[in-house]
Formats: C-alpha cells, structure tokens, sequence
C-alpha cells in the first residue's frame, strides 16, 4: 500500500480560526498532521469532514495526560483537547476511510506545556472517534480553531495510502530543450520541454491620469497600418499600482488627432473601479465608451484582450470574456483605431489631445508588457495561449502587426520596424510577467525491439522469429490485415488513448523477396489507424497513416515506388507523383514518417539508421487524422493486387514529437 501526498497542504499566511485540505482524492485511509500556533483566545482544534459541522454525525472518547476518558455523542465536531488551550500544539491522526463504512480514527497529540524552556513539561492528549457517514470518500478536512485563532505558519497535512508516487525525474537543470528521459525501471519517457525565455523587467509609468501637466511617461509609435485599421485585436499585460485611485482615466494606447477636438481611440483602464474601459469618439461626438467594473487586480499582473470588427467588441481578462457597462455604443458598436476619423499620432501610456498645440492627458501608471496589436480578431484559443496561466508565452505571429515587448526599450519586434519613441520618464523595473516554468512531460512511446511476440496477432503465413527478433510478414491478395497490435493496450497515448497529431514512426523492413518478380499492384506495408478492418484501396470511414508500395501496376507509377499513405475518413490523400522512386534489391529500409499537425512526411534511408542514404522524401496533407490507435502490416484483399514479402526488424513510435532525442 503506497502512501503518499493528498490533497494540498494548508499553510496559514495570515493568523486564522480555519485550516482545510479540500481537494483530497479516494484513499481507503489517511494520515493527518496538524501543527497549531496560538495567535490569540483558547486555540483547542474542533474537527470535521465534508463540510458537515451541523448534523450531529461525530462520537470521541479521550483523555488527557493519562487521565480519565471523556466521551461526547451525537456532536458537530470532534474536540482535540490536550492540556493548556493556549500553547502551540501537534497532533498526528489515523483514518480509516472507506466510503461503505463508518469512519473510525485514532489520533496523538502534544502541546507545548504550560511554560516555554525545559521546565514546562508537555501535555498529551489521546483521541479515538468516528463519522457515521457510510456513503461517502473524504473529500475534505477542516481543523477549526474553537476559540481565538491559529497563527501564521500553523499548517495542516494529509497523506493517503492507495497513492501512486510521482514517477522520479531528474532535476531540471542544465538540460536541452526537448531531451528525452527514460525511466530506468519502467521505460516511461518523458520529453523536457524549456520554459519561455522570458524577459526579467518590465516598462514603468507614472502618468497620474488627468493631469496634463505631469504625464512625461509616454511612447509615440508610427500610425502606419493602424490609423485605418477597423478591424482587429489588442492584447497586453498590465499591473496596477495601489496609488492608482484617481477617477481619470489611465491610457495604455491610443490613437487621436492632436489637431482637432476630442477625436480618439483610447484603451486602458479606469482608476477608480480598477475596470478595463475605452473611449472612441470622433471630433466630440461618442462612438463607444465602456468600463469592466472590477475586472482587473491590483499588485498583480493582469492579461488584457481587446478585440473588434464590424460585428462589435469584446474584452477578455486573464483568458475569460467580462461584460462592459457600456455609457455611449453598445457590444456591437464597431470602435477601433480607425473608426474614429482620420488619426496622426498614436501613442502608449497616454493619449494626446489638441489644446494648446497638443499634449499628453490620462497618463498610465503601472507596469506594462507585451503589447499587440493584431489585424484579426483573436479567437478564445488565441487568447488562452497568450494568457498561458497567467505565464509569459511567444504570442503569435499570425496577422501580427505590432509588438512591443517593453522590457528595455520601444522597439516594435514583429518584424514591421515600427519603433517607437519613450520620453525619459519611462523606466524598467524588475517586476516582470512570470516566466513558464520548465517541466517535464510524460510522452509515452513505443518501442519494440520484437525480443517477444506480446501484443501481435499472426495470420497463416506470417511468424515470429525468436532467434532473429522479427517479425516475417507476407502481405498477400487473399488477406488484409495480416497483424496488428492495438496500442491502446500497448501504452497510454495522451487524451482518448490515441496518437497525437504530432508524432514520428520509424520502422526497419527487410525484403524476403523480389518486389519485381510478383504480379502488378500496390499493398500498404505499415500504417497506424483508426480501425482493425478495411475492404478496399482507400479504407472507408477510417483516418491512418503510413508506408505503401507500388509494384509497377499497369497504369501506375514506376516500378517499386514508395507512397507517404495517408486517408481522411476514407478520402485518399496521397497522389502516385508525390512517391520515392527505388528498386528494392537486398538489405533494410529505414522508413520514417512525421507528422507535424499540418502535412505527414515520409523519407526512406538505405544507409544503418534514420539518418544515412536517404533517398527523399513524400509529403502529403494530414488533415489532423484523429483517433489513430492501431499499428497494423496490411495489404489489399484485391485479387489483381501483388503479395508483398518482408520481415519488420524494428518499430518505434514516438508520439507528440516531432523530433526524436
């Protein structure tokens, strides 16, 4: 019975009367520990679970120093008394927990005496109880301090027995990225995967809002592509300061006309409610204005997705849409940089007006990172990745018009050159967007040296060769599927047990006989699909990829042509033009196929590995086959079709991957 961590521990941050472990999975039992610091009032540890502190549902017998036992029946909670209530105290408890039974514990506990220093000698208390509930797992644990409140640092954890232990990996450090870590005991895999090379500071502005006089922090950016640009996205990362509190509103880009009146697009926030807003109206007249009431939080970075098109606008905050409150327009009021008249500045931090020959008003104050501007609309996958947990992320560059990354200076690194202009008073501070962590990812692949036959069917005519380690295959006209093995069985591929739209099969064949010498026609050598059985040329309804041959059919392509092979519910992809050309003597293949989420390409090697002779390559559309479970050596039970002969060495399947380590 392994045991391990359940649920997450509840360290206390603050001085508080509860500590809970609320997210605890099924464990026939469970091993609590509970340290208690006194903050104030008599801290004595009432317990429960479930959130069930109201039904009379809990009985307990104790004692304390060894005295007397005490006993209460039909009570709301389980008291842990153990001497003096106002000393800091530890308790360890045993739970058994089995949903069809009462819930009986046992628990231990000290505390620290009645005087600090060896002379105050420490209490004990002993407990036996239960939980009469007999239908459901403990889900929860609450230790609630009966009078006063516990003190920073008290903590409160669970461990569980049925736990299956995080799988050791090694510490992440000086690694590649896309390093390949197998398991020495279970031959697990796991693919490293580096976090975002995320920058350490961040611009810093202290506009103060509607005082023109003092807002010196602003960028001015060129208005190329953007004065006329009606329909599109605006994302950013921003974080509030506390003395933010003004009622004025607090630009982060906008684009006005500093010779007319009151003629701008402007996007940020408004202080007073902490609550993304814009303004658009053009030579005075309201197009759009809008606040999010409490949308944003202050000390904290906070993701900003603005978009808009002819249909109207929508905000998203940290990757979920909020509702404006809109004063002037409505959600399908069209409001954007060029929807407001014809624009001559555009500017971050501010937005610049006509009096007196132009200046800056509603200056920002915070933090600001990463801003976008997109020329379509963000999709909410486009927005999820960009706010990536709240982590910094490479945004996209699909329809990418602008991008300020505003950690050490104004340049526009999109690759438009459109740089801008930061006055003095724009500093970088070290309070950056956090990076993405590194981590280690479980991509289970499949490999098969073909030591043992687990896991293959064999049809008459084919067999498994223990001296030689392989597996002879004849792929003959009275007989499709000649083997397969399912590897949903054979290992776990992600979500579905299926094979991901990124993946990489390798496969060593050796010919038995002269591809030349057989009757006309085409066999599939090897493909990874989605169903067991097919009757025809292109497989109907199935998705698969893999290996095809062609052996001079009449009519076909020349002679012993190698195909990428790949269907889409039974539409046929690959076209005869797109094979290798090769004439198969003696020797091995080495055949691998990539499939990168948009095309599935096939190169084929003559040389000792995946990496020596190649003799080119076969691309074909992928259309993101899905469902791909089965690892199949098939021919075509057409009759006017050759019988293929070869022996499979080798295969491995790495799936998620596009490139193996």
């Amino acid at each position: 019975m392994a045991w391990g961590k359940n649920g997450t521990p509840d360290t206390l941050t603050t001085a508080g009367a509860n500590m809970n472990v609320s997210d605890l999975g099924s464990s026939k039992s469970l091993l609590v520990l509970s340290h208690t610091k006194r903050a104030s009032g008599n801290t004595y540890s009432t317990w429960y679970f479930n959130n069930e502190n109201s039904s009379s549902s809990y009985s307990s017998r104790q004692s304390e120093n060894g005295g007397s036992d005490g006993t209460r029946t039909s009570a709301n909670t389980v008291f842990y008394d153990m001497g003096g209530d106002d000393a800091d105290k530890f308790s360890i408890t045993y739970i058994f927990g089995i949903s069809s039974a009462e819930k009986l514990a046992i628990g231990f506990g000290i505390n620290s005496g009645p005087s600090a220093g060896s002379s105050g000698i420490p209490e004990r208390g002993e407990f036996v109880w239960k939980w009469e509930n007999t239908s459901s797992t403990i889900d929860r644990i609450d230790n609630q301090s009966g009078e006063g409140t516990y003190d920073t640092d008290s903590n409160l954890t669970a461990l569980g027995s049925d736990i299956t232990p995080a799988s050791a990996v090694p510490a992440i450090s000086n690694v590649q990225d896309n390093s390949l870590f197998v398991e020495k005991d279970t031959a697990i895999r796991y693919w490293f995967t580096a976090g975002g090379e995320a920058p350490t500071t961040t611009s810093h502005f202290e506009g103060h809002g509607q005082q023109p006089v003092d807002v010196s922090d602003t960028i001015d950016i060129p208005t190329t592509g953007l004065s006329n640009l009606s329909t599109g996205s605006v994302s950013f990362w921003i974080y509030l300061e506390t003395e933010s509190t003004s009622a004025g509103d607090y630009v982060v880009i906008s684009a006005s006309n500093d010779t007319q009146a009151s003629r701008e697009f402007a996007l940020g926030f408004v202080g007073h409610v902490t609550g993304v807003g814009i303004i658009a109206r053009n030579n005075g007249s309201g197009i759009c204005t809008f606040t999010c009431p409490n949308s944003l939080t202050r000390n904290a970075w906070n993701h900003v997705v603005y978009t808009n098109n002819s249909s109207g606008n929508k905000v998203y905050v940290n990757g979920s849409q909020v509702t404006p409150s809109y004063s002037v327009g409505s959600a399908s009021t069209n409001a954007f940089f060029g929807t407001v008249g014809t624009n001559n500045t555009c500017t971050i931090g501010a937005n610049k007006d006509n009096d007196s020959g132009g200046y800056y008003q509603w200056g920002f104050d915070g933090n600001l990172q990463q801003l976008l501007v997109y020329s379509a609309v963000l999709t909410q996958a486009e927005i999820t990745a960009l706010y990536n947990n709240g982590k910094y992320s490479e945004p996209s560059t699909t329809n990418l018009l602008r991008r300020y990354e505003l950690t050490s200076n104004a340049n526009d690194t999109s690759g438009n050159g459109h740089n801008g202009t930061a006055t003095a008073g724009v500093t970088y501070t070290s309070l950056a967007v956090p990076p993405t962590p590194a981590t280690w990812t479980m991509n289970p692949t499949i490999e098969d040296d073909l030591t043992t036959n687990n896991g293959w069917v064999f049809p008459t005519n084919s067999s498994y060769d223990s001296t030689n380690d392989q597996i002879d295959l004849t792929i003959a006209s009275s007989s499709f599927d000649v083997s397969y093995i399912d590897l949903q069985k054979a290992v776990y591929f992600g979500s579905g047990n299926n094979l991901d739209d990124k993946f990489i099969i390798r496969a060593r064949i050796t010919k038995n006989n002269n591809l030349s010498d057989t009757s006309k026609g085409s066999s599939l050598l090897l493909q990874v699909s989605s169903a067991l059985t097919d009757s025809s040329k292109t497989p109907n309804p199935q998705d698969a990829v893999g290996i095809r041959i062609d052996t001079n059919r009449t009519g076909g392509s020349s002679t012993n042509k190698f195909f990428v092979h790949s269907t889409d519910n039974g539409t046929f992809w690959a076209g005869e033009s797109s094979g290798i050309s090769y004439d198969w003597g003696t020797g091995d293949l080495y055949w691998e196929i990539i499939g990168d989420g948009t095309n599935v390409t096939g190169e084929l090697f003559t040389g000792s590995d995946y990496s020596t002779g190649s003799l080119g390559k076969a691309t074909t559309s992928q259309q993101s086959p899905t469902g791909m479970r089965y690892l199949k050596f098939c021919g075509f039970n057409d009759p006017s079709r050759t019988a293929t002969q070869f022996s499979l060495q080798d295969f491995i399947i790495y799936n998620g991957a596009t490139t193996p380590n």
